[in-house]
């Protein structure tokens, strides 16, 4: 059994709904002050929502992207890179060949990361983690739209129509 119980909010008092008024009867003494926490994470919704969306993307991949990207966790990350939810660690060699080197010794440490190789130069970018732990509700739904616009983008769509596709494919 679920610890949830659904209110209704009337203006004046949070009202148990019907499939949960049995319940808060046994829990609650009438007359009783009891707290209510305000939610303020993200919404299980929400979270399904995205998921759907990056799968519904993966999914509708161009034939020319689809070999890059082998999973939809794969197009998950590179789309937060892009969107600049990333970390991002330089390291500058001595010569091309040495920076090919990290650049494959980089590529095995994560194999999401997104790495360029420019002369001497190595870049990589690691994707943000999007954890409950690392993103409150409001950085969560800015990532989201974020990287929902990249993948619509690459998918020559838009995100309304990302979405649309997602909830027909649920």
């Amino acid at each position: 059994m679920t610890s949830q119980i659904t209110y209704q909010w009337t203006g004046a008092t949070m009202t148990p709904a019907p499939q949960c008024l049995e319940r808060c009867r046994t829990m609650f003494e009438v007359g009783g002050l009891y707290t209510l926490e305000t939610p303020t994470g993200r919404t299980r919704k929400s979270h399904k929502h995205y998921f759907a969306c990056i799968n519904a993307a993966w999914q509708n991949l161009p034939e020319d992207q689809a070999d890059r990207f082998p999973s939809p966790d794969h197009l998950r990350k590179w789309a937060l890179v892009r969107s600049g939810y990333a970390d991002e660690t330089t390291v500058v060699c001595d010569t091309e060949d040495a920076a090919f080197k990290v650049a494959a010794m980089a590529r095995k440490l994560d194999g999401y990361a997104v790495i360029t190789c420019r002369g001497n130069t190595v870049r990589t970018f690691t994707a943000k983690p999007q954890t409950e732990q690392t993103m409150d509700a409001k950085d969560f739904q800015r990532s989201k739209e974020a990287v929902l616009m990249t993948l619509a983008r690459l998918i020559g769509s838009d995100p309304v129509q990302l979405s649309h596709t997602a909830r027909m494919a649920a």
